[in-house]
């Protein structure tokens, strides 16, 4: 590992001042109590009606287009998309395929309305629609949803004027159902154990709620709104009731002392924005609005400073790319964490998950502080940023041995592998990879292993992402000291056909490769066959059926190539566990080389 401490200390250190984000300066008060003039009140909160949600419900629908269909039972009604037999590529953004369904809804006032849905998803992994307001873009909606049972599940939001709108719902996958949806302009996440009820939130608890939970943006506008439930039949303040509202700043200072009314949400407005917690308090429900965690300041200084000193990377510029991307991506993790702190999101990233992200990107952002690399290895996240811009960006994980040192002389083995359906967005906290799992419990794991994230509205096996794969791989085998003759595939569900398709278009790039529970066309064999092949699959696949890789092993061993298949008995979808989690297939990847 070479160090350069004088190369990133040659750069001007940045002010490490609270409230820096992104290039914006925040006030420097030290508190807004304080700060404010003794006649001004350093808080302004406005009280105005909550709003009635807008439902759709499935029965209602204005029209239903097929494959899409509307389904009855037990005075329920759903609309329903196709279930195939196993997966497929998604229909597109763009595409004029699926089905759908039309609503027309009347709001009331114009404003931000977001929407909401009561949502079944038969597996919890790849299930999802498209939906719109009028004539906007189609947007993706679904993916969060628990596996085989009803849940309420949040959508995109959308400035909405008063009057009648269309609001439309288009399938994307196979097999996802929704009963009702409904605009609101409530607060853009659902509480644990809320239902929906004549247009309100209904809670079971007692509590306070705030839009935005955390403020994050790049400008300090210190402004978040708040409303009450309370437990029984109305779910907010009814009637003439009024709950005493105190707001306290993050030194314990009283900004504010007041009452909430009936069915009223409270605007309000900080004056003096310092980061920090504030504490809100309503009756004897309580709830805490933070501004920018200095956590967050410190790591926005890390990546400022590095990106300052591209120029004067030199020899170091591996390092300092590294770096900068790792803390890039642990920062969309963090502020992902505080915009989703939601029980309707398949991912819940409040408390321990941002304090972990905050633990791992300061194991970088300190040594970078400091004016020197930090140590290379283990897991860690990276973006990569194509040259061509008509290529997708693609986050991805990489995991580098114990020891590694940034231009080693040694080459080492690279595992290339591809996740399935569920993992795809871009969020690469979605690539739960049971290789890398692996590698992190063996110290002594020989393997570069990367493991990039595919894009929402893509498919590993489609021409676009094949494309983007090509390149991605040339470029992964420039930056990282990657034996060429020792490079491996392998991949699951949607990775399985991922990687069915990628050695049919680079026969000559991998030393061996493993599908896992995927499938391809037999016609690709004539190119595979001189590469090894060891094919995984659960016996009783409901998603993709066995006989999707029986029929590549088939056309394989007609052709006398060099091919394996293990079929796990009594295994359905989940054929990666097992198959990732065995030493021998680690060692078989080892006992081949490509051949040239």
């Amino acid at each position: 590992m070479r160090h350069n401490g004088n190369l990133l200390a040659s750069g001007a250190l940045l002010a490490m001042a609270l409230g820096t984000l992104a290039g914006c300066q925040a006030p420097a008060d030290p508190d807004p109590a304080t700060a404010a003039a003794p006649s001004a009140s350093p808080v302004e909160v406005n009280f105005v009606p909550i709003g009635q949600t807008v439902f759709a419900r499935a029965a209602d629908a204005g029209s239903v287009v097929q494959p899409m269909v509307l389904m009855h039972k037990d005075e329920q009604a759903w609309l329903t998309t196709p279930v195939g037999a196993g997966p497929r590529a998604p229909v597109g953004q763009d595409s004029v395929a699926g089905g759908r369904a039309e609503f027309q809804i009347d709001l009331r006032y114009p404003g931000d309305w977001r929407l909401y849905a009561r949502v079944f998803f038969p597996d919890g992994g790849s299930n999802s629609f498209w939906v719109r307001v009028d004539d906007r873009p189609w947007e993706l909606f679904g993916n969060t949803g628990n596996q085989g049972e009803w849940t309420y599940v949040r959508g995109p939001a959308w400035v909405l004027g008063s009057g009648r709108h269309t609001l439309a719902i288009r399938e994307r996958e196979w097999g996802a159902q929704v009963s009702d949806l409904f605009l609101s302009p409530m607060p853009d996440y659902i509480p644990s154990a809320t239902r929906f009820d004549n247009g309100l939130f209904i809670a079971d608890e007692a509590r306070v709620l705030l839009s935005p939970s955390h403020e994050i943006g790049k400008v300090p506008k210190g402004e978040f709104r708040l409303f009450c439930q309370r437990p029984g039949k109305e779910g907010l303040l009814a009637g003439n009731d009024e709950l005493p509202l105190v707001i306290t700043s993050p030194s314990g200072a009283v900004l504010y002392r007041g009452v909430l009314p009936a069915a009223h949400e409270a605007e309000v407005k900080l004056k003096h924005v310092v980061p920090g917690a504030y504490r809100v308090q309503v009756g004897d429900a309580s709830a805490e609005w933070q501004w920018l965690r200095p956590e967050l300041t410190r790591l926005e200084s890390a990546i400022s400073k590095l990106r300052d000193s591209r120029s004067r990377w030199g020899a170091d510029a591996a390092e300092g790319q590294y770096c900068l991307d790792a803390l890039t991506v642990y920062r969309e993790n963090i502020l992902r964490g505080w915009l989703f702190d939601s029980p309707a999101e398949r991912l819940v990233r409040a408390g321990s998950y941002v304090r972990g992200q905050f633990a791992d990107a300061d194991q970088i952002a300190t040594p970078v502080l400091e004016g020197r690399w930090p140590a290379i290895g283990g897991l860690r996240p990276q973006v990569w940023q194509p040259a061509d811009k008509a290529l997708p960006m693609m986050r991805y994980w990489l995991f580098l041995p114990a020891g590694f040192e940034v231009g080693q002389a040694k080459r080492l083995p690279m595992i290339l592998s591809l996740h399935g359906a569920g993992g795809r967005g871009d969020n690469v906290e979605l690539v739960e990879d049971s290789i890398n799992r692996f590698a992190k419990a063996h110290a002594d794991f020989p393997f570069i292993v990367i493991s990039p994230q595919c894009p929402a509205d893509q498919w590993w096996a489609n021409g676009i992402m094949a494309g983007a794969l090509k390149v991605f791989l040339d470029e992964m085998l420039a930056k990282y000291p990657v034996d060429p003759d020792r490079v491996y595939l392998t991949g699951s569900s949607m990775g399985g056909y991922g990687t069915w398709r990628l050695a049919y278009e680079l026969p000559d790039r991998f030393a061996a490769i493993a599908p896992v529970c995927g499938g391809g066309d037999a016609k690709w064999a004539d190119r595979i066959k001189r590469v090894p092949t060891w094919v995984f699959h659960g016996a009783v696949d409901a998603t993709v059926p066995l006989a999707r890789s029986q029929v590549m092993v088939d056309a394989l061993r007609k052709l006398e190539a060099p091919v394996r298949f293990t079929v796990y008995p009594g295994v359905d979808h989940d054929a990666w566990t097992p198959t990732y989690s065995d030493p021998k297939l680690y060692e078989w990847f080892l006992s081949n080389r490509r051949s040239r």
